[in-house]
């Protein structure tokens, strides 16, 4: 009778070390989907500035810029490789 009592509390034991394993995976997993989401908006953010500042210059962009530019060649270079 005693041994069946320990496998008992053993077995209890094991159950309840594997339920704390599940609710500490659960809880990690959850805060790893709220990150992903997290970065994933930070990311799609970083995009929209990166096309906000790369979208494509025209000509009539481009004049007023360059004339404002002291080193007029580097950036006249810099929109001819936008235009290509």
């Amino acid at each position: 009778m005693g041994r069946l009592q320990e496998e008992l509390t053993d077995a209890s034991r094991k159950q309840w070390i594997a339920e704390k394993s599940l609710k500490a995976s659960t809880l990690q997993r959850d805060y790893l989907k709220e990150e992903n989401s997290r970065l994933q908006e930070d990311l799609d953010k970083a995009k929209a500035k990166v096309c906000k500042v790369c979208k494509p210059v025209s000509m009539e962009e481009a004049v007023p810029l360059l004339q404002r530019v002291p080193d007029k060649k580097i950036i006249w270079e810099q929109i001819q490789e936008r235009l290509l």
